[in-house]
């Protein structure tokens, strides 16, 4: 067995040499995908601003100054690849009304607004009160779309009318709610104090009876006729209740 612990030059030159091709090897295949995923993602934008573009000429001018972001950030790469094309539905957010929604590729009736679900009141395992807040949402599935843009709006406004009336009620509960927790706290006080103060009184009474049969004791321990007859009518408790029991 070879003992010498140091690699020959020769070696260790050609380890070094291999190592640092391999290191190069990997950087240049890491900037490369970079680049590919770059490129890939600048089409991918171009492609979805096309989309966008083509999307907002299917709807009236005076709606697009009230265009929002997606909910969800597109993946430029994929739609770059050619793997997925844009499918973003374009959302407006204008002032005094619910949130409209437009799909660009929808055959008829693209249009759908937010609608206001009132609040929620559940119960937890405790007994305690749970509000869910009231919410402005998109429905799923086919419902709630129109082909109607005047009546998307109107209905939009009257939405958001309504979702600010649940808001209200909603806080005029959520103060009931605070004002029962505060009457039940207090309740709960007052009965741990009346609780306390009778559990001291028990304790005082015990205490007072205590006191009072060890002074008596004290003055009957030494007079020995009335240990006899205190002794004497403790057995006669001890009989009797025997022959209860019996009968």
């Amino acid at each position: 067995m070879n003992t010498q612990t140091e690699v020959p030059a020769e070696i260790a030159t050609l380890i070094e040499t291999k190592r640092q091709a391999s290191l190069k090897e990997r950087q240049q295949k890491a900037e490369s995908e970079k680049r590919e995923r770059e490129e890939a993602e600048a089409i991918g934008k171009a492609k979805y601003d096309e989309y966008i573009q083509a999307a907002l000429a299917k709807v009236p001018e005076f709606l697009h100054q009230y265009v929002s972001g997606s909910d969800e950030e597109p993946d430029y790469f994929r739609i770059g690849k050619g793997w997925e094309q844009p499918k973003t539905w374009l959302h407006f957010e204008i002032p005094g009304l619910a949130q409209i929604m437009f799909a660009p590729n929808a055959k008829q009736s693209p249009w759908k607004c937010q609608t206001a679900s009132p609040y929620e009141q559940r119960y937890g395992y405790d007994g305690e009160t749970i509000l869910i807040e009231p919410s402005l949402s998109f429905s799923d599935g086919q419902y709630g779309w129109t082909d109607d843009i005047d009546y998307a709006l109107g209905s939009a406004q009257g939405e958001l009318q309504k979702y600010r009336k649940y808001v209200e009620e909603y806080e005029v509960k959520q103060d009931e709610i605070a004002k029962e927790r505060e009457q039940r706290q207090a309740e709960a006080q007052v009965r741990a104090a009346r609780d306390a103060e009778a559990n001291a009184q028990r304790e005082l009474q015990a205490t007072r009876e205590k006191l009072e049969e060890q002074a008596l004791f004290e003055v009957i321990k030494n007079d020995p006729v009335v240990m006899h007859l205190v002794k004497a009518f403790i057995l006669v408790m001890d009989e009797r209740r025997d022959f209860n029991a019996q009968l």
